[in-house]
């Protein structure tokens, strides 16, 4: 089930990636959309890649991480939205 939100809020979050032979971690922001209970849907500046893995650090409990992966990307107006399958 969706959780659909109507203001959003903001998201820290770290994208990991491969770049050749190379390992690559870059931070950004984006938005939350719509939240279920293993998926969710965020709003960013830029496209994602499927398959690329993102972490977050909870908003509530500092000590806690969570892992997504990106399954769908689709440009949206001036920004893109992204589906992430939480882990």
């Amino acid at each position: 089930m969706w959780h659909d939100l109507s203001t959003g809020y903001g998201i820290a979050f770290t994208v990991l990636y491969m770049e050749g032979a190379e390992f690559k971690r870059e931070e950004a922001e984006g938005k939350v959309l719509r939240l279920g209970e293993s998926e969710i849907e965020i709003s960013t500046g830029f496209s994602l890649e499927p398959k690329q893995m993102l972490y977050w650090v909870d908003k509530h409990k500092k000590d806690n991480y969570h892992f997504a992966t990106v399954k769908w990307c689709k440009e949206s107006d001036d920004a893109y939205r992204v589906g992430l399958s939480i882990l």
